[in-house]
C-alpha cells in the first residue's frame, strides 16, 4: 500500500481531478438528455393571402343607460294607458302615460255649469237692478276663476 503525504499541492491537484471527473460527467448527461428530449414539431404553412375574417364571440354583463329619468305627474290618478315599455327610446313631449281624468272631467263640468249660471244670474240682475250688478259681477269673477282652474288641472 503506497501513503501519500498530504501536502497542499496534493491536496489541490486531487480537488482538480476530482472536478475535472464531475465536468465531464456532467457534459456527457446533458448531451445524452437532450438528444432524446428534444423532437422535431410538425408545422403546416400556407401562402398568405387577402380575405374577409368572421369572428364572432359572446360577452356576459350589465348594460347601464348613459342617461336615466324620473317621472313625475302634476296630477295624481289612475294610470288608464302605458305607451311604452322598458328600454324603449323616447322623445320629448311624447306621452308615456295616461291618467284616468273621469273625475276632472266630472268638476270641469261642474264648475261649466257654475259658470254658465252666475252668467245667466249678471244677465238677469243687469236688466232689472244695476245696484245688484256688482254682487253678481263678484260671483261671476269667482266662477271664472274656478273654471279657469279646472281646465288648466284638466290639460
Amino acid at each position: 500500500m503506497t501513503t501519500f503525504k498530504r501536502t497542499p499541492y496534493n491536496i489541490i491537484a486531487g480537488l482538480a481531478c476530482v472536478a475535472a471527473i464531475a465536468a465531464v460527467a456532467g457534459c456527457a448527461n446533458k448531451n445524452a438528455a437532450a438528444q432524446s428530449a428534444v423532437q422535431p414539431l410538425p408545422v403546416t404553412a400556407q401562402a398568405a393571402k387577402i380575405g374577409t375574417l368572421v369572428s364572432t364571440f359572446a360577452l356576459t354583463g350589465t348594460v347601464v343607460p348613459a342617461r336615466q329619468g324620473n317621472l313625475a305627474s302634476v296630477i295624481s290618478g289612475t294610470v288608464r294607458d302605458v305607451n311604452v315599455q322598458i328600454g324603449d327610446h323616447v322623445t320629448a313631449g311624447q306621452v308615456l302615460v295616461q291618467i284616468d281624468d273621469s273625475t276632472l272631467q266630472a268638476q270641469l263640468s261642474q264648475d261649466e255649469a257654475t259658470l254658465a249660471e252666475a252668467q245667466a244670474r249678471l244677465r238677469q240682475e243687469s236688466a232689472t237692478n244695476r245696484g245688484n250688478a256688482l254682487t253678481t259681477s263678484s260671483s261671476l269673477q269667482s266662477a271664472q276663476v274656478a273654471y279657469d282652474t279646472a281646465v288648466a288641472n284638466n290639460q
